[in-house]
């Protein structure tokens, strides 16, 4: 597993928090990248939630 970081820009400048998650690359299936993103996206909503109640 590998995690890139890159300085590009995709508008993150437009406002003050921002998540950009790229899932999946020419070596994974369209089904393994969605897996993956289904993952991500529950453990986000339960820590969006968790802080919401703070």
């Amino acid at each position: 597993s590998q995690c890139e970081l890159r300085s590009a820009s995709f508008n993150q400048q437009l406002c003050e928090r921002y998540l950009l998650l790229e899932v999946g690359t020419c070596g994974n299936t369209l089904d393994e990248a969605k897996k993956s993103a289904t993952t991500a996206a529950s453990v986000f909503a339960d820590m969006l939630l968790e802080n919401a109640e703070e």
